[in-house]
């Protein structure tokens, strides 16, 4: 259900019998009149038990190991699509629709997903297509739910990560219908709210996205699933940073670090603990960690995560008044985005490093970096010249040109559908 949204007589109805579905549940975590309300008519825990679990995950594990010839007979075919899909060319019409090619199509999505975002919601976008397309008399139930929550699952990971995170939630919805008709359905529900809290942090709805790590970790923790659990604790440090808790966030991230983790899970502590160590004055340890984080993401592929952790710690600094250290990361940032051709990011980076030379007393080489900027995209598309853009280079000539005219493009450009 919409996030926007209460429980309607019905859905409160559904959780009095015991039988709520994936979004009531997560929508019980999240809204907090709606908590309220619940408390005040139900004095059970909060909980949704699961008869036969055991049974229940061996039956689901069983229905998985039969696609599994399917998805060696695919892996040609969904080769082909993903390369398709990568150089923009039309895609192969011979493909066979069978579960094995959505799994195959998902599992690029998966590995595409720290490297190009954009790429993994193709694959994810071709793999709902797929599912449309199925024969769907040849499996069971539960195997059509697994691949649609996935499929949804993986296009709200994509959509993050592209910055469209309204549209995220919306993919999380869809999931969360899909999972809640399985037998066993709290792993994959903890899943969707892991994601949903990701997205619910990029848009500063803290307190609902925090909510919703605990669930999903409580749900981790229950069913031995030791990595996620150190991924929610992970979000819950980034939460708690955004919130202004540094030293809880931090006690958390020194926890961690102590553990034998996985490179990338490595690379996201240490990123967050270079925002823990900034907020309490050390940006000596600060950049260091930061650095150390963002080898591993180089060496690990992850290169948009590693860019955006450094964009945010650059932020950081700038905030922070530490100028010296700032500029030079953030022009290193804004340089890589446009090799990367990603504009909007680009543009981004250069209206933070606007707003810094502003504050510093420097209008005129901000005016010439907009300048570069303005023509940079006139050039490569003149009769596509973004909005944003235009109104920058509206603000130059009339001599319009300040900080809150900055903020305020950064704003229009942030919460532009893209």
């Amino acid at each position: 259900m919409p996030q926007s949204q209460h429980l309607s007589d019905l859905d409160l109805i559904e959780w009095l019998e015991g039988t709520p579905s994936g979004p009531i549940i997560t929508h019980a975590y999240t809204c907090t009149e709606c908590a309220v309300l619940l408390d005040a008519i139900d004095t059970r825990p909060v909980e949704i038990q699961i008869p036969n679990a055991e049974a229940a995950l061996e039956r689901a594990m069983e229905s998985e190991r039969e696609i599994e010839s399917e998805e060696q007979k695919s892996r040609t075919e969904s080769d082909a699509i993903v390369q398709a899909l990568r150089i923009g060319s039309a895609l192969p019409s011979n493909e066979q629709a069978s579960a094995g090619l959505v799994r195959n199509l998902l599992r690029s999505a998966r590995e595409e997903l720290s490297r190009d975002p954009a790429l993994a919601l193709r694959c994810a976008d071709a793999a709902s297509r797929v599912l449309v397309a199925l024969d769907r008399a040849r499996y069971e139930t539960q195997q059509i739910d697994v691949l649609q929550g996935e499929t949804e699952k993986e296009r709200a990971n994509a959509l993050r990560l592209l910055g469209r995170f309204r549209e995220g939630l919306s993919a999380c919805d869809a999931a969360e219908s899909a999972f809640s008709r399985m037998q066993v359905s709290e792993p994959w529900l903890a899943m969707c709210a892991y994601v949903r809290a990701t997205l619910l942090r990029e848009l500063d709805e803290l307190q609902p996205a925090r909510k919703l790590t605990a669930f999903a970790s409580e749900i981790f923790e229950r069913f031995g699933m030791e990595q996620r659990v150190v991924h929610s604790r992970i979000l819950e440090s980034t939460i708690l940073l955004r919130d202004g808790n540094a030293l809880e966030a931090r006690s958390i991230l020194e926890d961690l670090a102590r553990l034998p983790l996985e490179p990338l899970d490595r690379a996201f502590v240490l990123n967050d603990l270079s925002f823990a160590t900034l907020q309490i004055g050390r940006v000596d340890l600060a950049l260091q960690h930061s650095a150390q984080a963002a080898v591993i993401f180089q060496e690990m592929g992850a290169t948009l995560e590693g860019l955006r952790s450094s964009w945010n710690l650059a932020k950081a600094l700038l905030s922070m008044n530490h100028i010296k250290a700032a500029f030079p990361l953030l022009d290193e940032i804004r340089s890589r985005f446009a090799a990367l051709e990603i504009r909007e990011e680009e543009t981004l980076v250069l209206l933070d490093i606007a707003e810094g030379l502003l504050d510093q007393g420097y209008p005129e080489t901000c005016r010439e970096l907009c300048q570069a900027l303005i023509a940079r995209y006139a050039s490569e598309n003149p009769s596509h010249v973004p909005r944003i853009v235009q109104a920058l280079d509206s603000a130059i000539r009339s001599d319009a040109l300040s900080r809150a005219t900055v903020s305020d493009l950064r704003r229009q450009l942030q919460v532009t559908p893209r």
